[in-house]
């Protein structure tokens, strides 16, 4: 089971002017052994167009660091090899060569004439844009080798930038004026950042003192950037963080098996037929790694939950035997000691997060739920997970912001092929039994048990409220019953106030464990989701052919996804409240 990698795609310009080959392979080597120092447990992988100049420099510094290299061809190498020389063709297919490097060509898009592509023209430029989206939508940094000017030209070194840092919107290619700002004096930046290597190109003019590299982020208006000359904090959380998942898995690995496969592709046996085969492979990889890791954080988050709650309860427990039976001091030293204890434990689990890793992990695997089952029924392009997790604001909570590159390392980009009709008529009817028909049956069967579980425990607490109603009566109309001792030194009038008293408290300790751990709202998230997918089991019955189903199925991703992002969102406070026994 492989790590989940962080991508860096490269842009630069092919045309870099000689004299300065040397600073920039200095500033490369210096920005991957960052990135290394940084993420010491995760693979770093270099995606890059492969053209002359940039791209090529930052591969063969990146293959020198130890880094893997994603060669992203816009098109089939032989087509491809007409942009270059024959020399550079040569220099092209040895870096092909390389272990280090896999090769992937992408696809000609749907509607674009092959034939016209082979020659310089709108349909090539076609291929090349292909080319930036993907870098865009695949990567979780982009690495610049510009020269700080916006030519405006499409797919361009500055086009990929800005629409990777939110600096230009979709389908906008004009010229401008770029706009730097100091990102120390910004109090917010991002949520996508770049690492810029100031280049000059040959034959033009050096635009202003560019000296220096740094890193850049956008979400500042049209070619507006912040510039950053350390490593901006929102980075290196989402660095931590993306290495702290991969070293929990490894050491979850060393103490017990996690299975490397067979989560959700060993009910489609035949998957290896279809042509996306390898994206559902990522995809299930992806979901069996968070679920392994949130079941073991949610044990351990569940057990530290179940500690406070017992530790209240003792607690309420020596108090009212120190005030209503026994004033001995050791009843106090053990609240004492257990006060202490209850300090250390909620600083041990505040400091292991167990809880927020628990919702972390969680959202991971149940979105590559929905997305491989999107993904299977050949609709995960009609949702953008990513567009999603931002409308959300999910990844503005602490511990959350990298959650973005897990999505896009599983990301079909622009190199996913299209299923064909006949698979696609098996596999959507494969979705409608396994994931919308047996999450109905899931849900249903969950609501049921937990709503049976919360009537026991309402029954449990009237009964308690009927004891205590009961032992208020005694004392108000049967004091004088109440006088003989029922232990030595303890009378049943004192038994019956301590019970008074202990009741009320073991009932709201129970209270504040069972609204920690949100059993209220998970019934309700339960029934709600059986019958969202109850109704769109109902919908897809009454619907004919795959093609009519496929929005239905595309709606329900979508509404799931948001469910589960919104659902961690409003559990996500309880790892900061302080636990019962505080």
């Amino acid at each position: 089971m492989a790590d989940t990698p962080f991508l860096i795609g490269v842009t630069g310009h092919r045309d870099l002017a000689p004299g300065q080959e040397e600073r920039i392979i200095a500033e490369l080597g210096d920005f991957f052994g960052e990135l290394k120092r940084h993420l010491p447990n995760t693979e770093i992988r270099v995606m890059t167009g492969m053209a002359d100049g940039a791209d090529r420099l930052a591969a063969t510094v990146a293959l020198e660091q130890g880094l893997k290299v994603d060669a992203v061809l816009p098109m089939p190498l032989g087509l491809y090899e007409q942009d270059f020389s024959a020399e550079s063709a040569q220099a092209l297919e040895a870096l092909l060569e390389n272990p280090k490097v896999k090769q992937i060509e992408l696809p000609i898009p749907q509607g674009v004439d092959r034939e016209l592509a082979g020659a310089p023209g709108p349909e090539r430029d076609k291929l090349y844009d292909n080319l930036a989206r993907h870098l865009i939508r695949k990567s979780s940094l982009v690495l610049a080798l510009w020269d700080g000017l916006d030519n405006g030209l499409v797919a361009g070194t500055s086009d990929v930038l800005f629409r990777f840092l939110e600096a230009r919107a979709e389908g906008r290619h004009e010229a401008g004026e770029v706009t730097l700002l100091d990102g120390a004096e910004l109090k917010a930046s991002g949520p996508e950042y770049a690492y810029w290597v100031p280049v000059t190109r040959e034959g033009a003019r050096a635009v202003g003192d560019l000296s220096g590299a740094s890193y850049i982020s956008g979400s500042l208006g049209l070619r507006t950037l912040a510039r950053h000359q350390e490593v901006p904090g929102p980075l290196q959380g989402q660095l931590k963080e993306l290495d702290s998942y991969n070293a929990q898995l490894k050491q979850l690995k060393q103490s017990r098996p996690v299975a490397d496969s067979g989560g959700l592709l060993a009910d489609y046996p035949d998957y290896g037929e279809l042509p996306n085969f390898e994206a559902l492979e990522a995809i299930d990889a992806e979901y069996t790694k968070a679920d392994a890791l949130a079941m073991h954080n949610q044990g351990q988050s569940d057990r530290m939950f179940k500690i406070f709650a017992l530790m209240a309860a003792s607690m309420g427990f020596l108090f009212l035997v120190y005030a209503k039976i026994s004033a001995e001091e050791i009843f106090l030293i053990l609240y004492l000691a257990l006060f202490i204890l209850g300090m250390v434990l909620l600083w041990w689990a505040r400091r292991s997060r167990w809880f927020s890793k628990h919702l972390m992990y969680r959202v991971i695997a149940e979105s590559m739920r929905t997305k491989f089952y999107l993904a299977l029924a050949g609709v995960d392009r009609l949702v953008d997970v990513q567009q999603l997790i931002r409308l959300t604001g999910i990844d503005q909570f602490s511990g959350f912001s990298w959650v973005m590159t897990v999505f896009k390392d599983v990301e079909p980009g622009a190199a996913a092929e299209r299923m064909p009709d006949a698979a696609l008529s098996r596999t959507v009817g494969f979705v409608h039994k396994e994931w919308i028909d047996g999450q109905a049956s899931y849900f249903k069967r969950k609501s049921a048990q937990l709503s049976e579980r919360h009537h026991r425990l309402e029954r449990i607490k009237n009964l308690l409220l009927l004891i205590l109603v009961l032992a208020t009566l005694a004392l108000l109309f049967f004091k004088g019953y109440l006088k003989p001792y029922l232990f030595p030194g303890i009378s049943l009038k004192t038994s019956l106030v301590f019970l008074m008293g202990l009741l009320p408290v073991w009932l709201g300790v129970w209270e504040l464990y069972q609204n920690q751990m949100a059993t209220k709202e998970l019934l309700w998230q339960y029934r709600n989701q059986a019958e969202r997918f109850s109704r769109t089991a109902l919908q897809l019955s009454r619907t004919e052919g795959w093609r009519h189903q496929q929005p239905i199925l595309a709606e329900l991703g979508q509404r799931s996804l948001v469910e589960n992002f919104l659902w961690t969102i409003h559990r996500y406070h309880r790892d900061f409240e302080p636990p019962v026994a505080a």
